[in-house]
């Protein structure tokens, strides 16, 4: 379960978006690939400010997701592609 889940950067997850959960089916995803990017993410984008809301991005090995920080809502997800994972990774082993 993701509601009640702490980020690396301890934001609150409070609530899957309806888009969250119809595009996490359409692609198979899986709870424990999104729970590893909140956790344990390779990469997290800076906060960018939205009209619907604020959006930052956790990239993690095998998915990446966008929540809104202000809010605690996952509002998607999608399969991290091959060359993100392979550029956060080559910056992960350099630090």
């Amino acid at each position: 379960m993701l509601i009640g889940l702490t980020t690396s950067i301890g934001i609150s997850i409070t609530k899957l978006s309806k888009h969250q959960q119809e595009r996490a089916d359409a692609r198979k995803l899986n709870v424990e690939g999104i729970k590893d990017a909140l956790l344990h993410p390779l990469h997290i984008g800076d906060v960018v400010p939205r009209e619907n809301g604020n959006s930052q991005r956790f990239i993690g090995a095998t998915t990446t997701v966008n929540i809104n920080p202000d809010t605690g809502v996952v509002v998607t997800s999608w399969v991290t592609g091959t060359k993100t994972r392979a550029k956060y990774n080559k910056r992960k082993r350099n630090d």
